[in-house]
């Protein structure tokens, strides 16, 4: 998630979506991290905003 922080911080968005398209995993808290991550970059409100 960093490498797609990074990408989305120099304006790479679709590069930091693939990234973030590329996460395969069942673990809950990761996949809820992924879709906040999400909803930042494509500009919606989220409770709990990731760094």
């Amino acid at each position: 998630m960093r490498m797609s922080t990074a990408l989305y911080r120099t304006n790479q968005l679709d590069e930091a979506f693939d990234y973030l398209n590329a996460i395969d995993t069942k673990d809950e808290n990761l996949l809820k991290a992924v879709e906040q991550q999400r909803a930042v970059f494509e500009g919606k409100e989220v409770q709990d905003p990731i760094d």
